[in-house]
């Protein structure tokens, strides 16, 4: 884990760190361990699972993907 002077840097501040979409801003309003409870959702919630590997955002009129290699590595 990385560290910003003495206070070890969690995987929260690393993900919303590299923010280049204002995602960021929904900080104040996310648990502080959001990583952890999305995870423990996860493994707590057995099934069948749909991985889409894009969308479409009508306002922008643009698609959204990280295509099939994010689909793979999810």
């Amino acid at each position: 884990m990385q560290r910003f002077g003495n206070n070890m840097l969690t995987i929260e501040d690393i993900i919303l760190g590299n923010d280049q979409r204002g995602v960021a801003a929904l900080r104040p309003h996310l648990p502080v361990d959001f990583c952890d409870r999305a995870a423990g959702f996860v493994l707590s919630t057995p099934g069948t699972v749909l991985i889409a590997t894009g969308f479409y955002i009508s306002k922008a009129g643009a698609r959204e993907t990280d295509g099939p290699p994010g689909a793979l590595a999810l």
